[in-house]
């Protein structure tokens, strides 16, 4: 690997043009040939052909990992499957992330003609996706969509950015042509999801690469019946990067926290008051793909504190733009006593006329 730059994304295959079946197989890695470690559980190639359909899976995630050397072992030696090229892809830059952290198996929220729909979790930014079938033997062509609330018409709606590298790499070209398939829905994934029992074992479709965004639900979309799915709708987990808020506190407890309010020591140069900061500037020498080492921070407010809170507030000086302008007070002052001379000229003829009317009478 000392020719290929940066961090690997993924291998790419190649095998015999005749070749079927599952190969399975484990990656390590070394760097000086010596102690090799193992990369992730065991994986397959997979190229299966039935009912003039073929599925074919030769393209490895690598995981963003860096290596001098990278070394394939079979499973089953006496099973394995000769290879005519391998790829690598890889992307010189990209900041070291937490390991995923998956959900638990998700349900169908609703389920349609051709389709179900996913309830996820609140806020969670999407990078993977496994897709569990119920029964074994079930073959299906899919497209997975995210779904994302509605938005006023006013508003603008927001413009999903592909924050997985694997997945842009994969996707991002096809997704330029056709983005959206329906209103406040957009195409995803197009691929292919199986469990199929072969006699090495079971051969299962692999963990899907998504942009990264945030959506409310998921939709798997069948190019038939969603029976094609098995009689059993299939759960699937989505697998995330967990998502901490690490403050440096000074000085001893109890600590004071000032959202957006600029410190009073320690700026940063270059850096927006009270805008917050990457990790490795925070804590120099930390990396984002080791755990921070820190104390865990609850927040207390008393009931005093909000009832001063409270106070502040009502009693706080009305701002500049809120008070009146002096010279708009004598206009208002001037305007109510044209008014009341008005109405004052109008009741006296009134009463003159009234006086006249009488006399006349007499």
């Amino acid at each position: 690997m000392s020719q290929v730059k940066g961090n690997l994304l993924q291998a790419r295959f190649e095998v015999a043009p005749d070749a079927r079946g599952l190969f399975a197989f484990r990656l390590e890695v070394s760097d000086d040939l010596r102690p090799w470690r193992p990369v992730g559980a065991e994986e397959q190639l997979v190229r299966l052909a039935h009912g003039g359909q073929t599925i074919e899976r030769l393209a490895v995630d690598l995981g963003s990992l860096r290596t001098r050397f990278l070394r394939l072992r079979w499973s089953d030696p006496q099973h394995g499957v000769p290879l005519t090229k391998v790829d690598i892809d890889s992307v010189q830059e990209i900041e070291p992330v937490a390991p995923l952290e998956w959900s638990g198996a998700l349900k169908p929220e609703r389920c349609a003609a051709d389709y179900c729909d996913y309830l996820l979790p609140r806020g969670l930014p999407v990078q993977s996706l496994r897709i569990d079938l119920a029964d074994i033997n079930t073959l299906a062509q899919v497209g997975v969509s995210g779904l994302l609330d509605p938005v006023p018409a006013s508003a603008t709606p927001p413009q999903p950015v592909p924050r997985n590298p694997l997945y842009a790499l994969r996707h991002q070209q096809r997704r330029s042509v056709s983005s959206s398939i329906g209103p406040g829905e957009a195409l995803l994934v197009d691929t292919v999801v199986y469990r199929l029992a072969q006699a090495g074992g079971e051969a299962r479709s692999p963990v899907l690469a998504l942009d990264g965004a945030v959506y409310s639900r998921l939709r798997l979309r069948t190019s038939g019946p969603v029976s094609v799915l098995g009689a059993t709708p299939p759960t699937i987990a989505v697998g995330a990067t967990p998502r901490t808020l690490v403050f440096l506190a000074q000085g001893g407890a109890p600590f004071s926290l000032a959202w957006n309010a600029a410190p009073d020591t320690g700026t940063v140069e270059g850096a927006v008051p009270g805008a917050p900061l990457a990790l490795s500037t925070l804590v120099p020498g930390d990396a984002a793909d080791k755990p921070v080492v820190a104390d865990e921070a609850a927040v207390a407010l008393p009931v005093a504190a909000v009832e001063a809170a409270v106070t502040a507030t009502a009693l706080a000086p009305i701002p500049d733009a809120a008070r009146q302008d002096p010279s708009r007070k004598w206009w208002l002052w001037g305007a109510l006593g044209i008014g009341l001379l008005l109405l004052a000229g109008m009741a006296w003829s009134l009463f003159a006329s009234l006086r006249k009317d009488n006399a006349a009478a007499d």
